[in-house]
């Protein structure tokens, strides 16, 4: 499904990004932000639907 890790984590963070800029009080984050929250995840246990 994914080339390598990098692009599987681009892909994941597009969904990250997307579902946290859906929660209403989070609706002004910036992807430098969501980018570091992604750094504290373990992306192989989250369930993004």
């Amino acid at each position: 499904m994914f080339n390598n890790k990098k692009e599987k984590e681009k892909e994941l963070g597009s969904k990250v990004l997307k579902w946290w800029q859906d929660l209403p009080y989070l609706k002004n984050i910036s992807a430098k932000d969501a980018r570091e929250v992604l750094k504290c995840l373990d992306y192989e246990n989250v369930d993004i639907r």
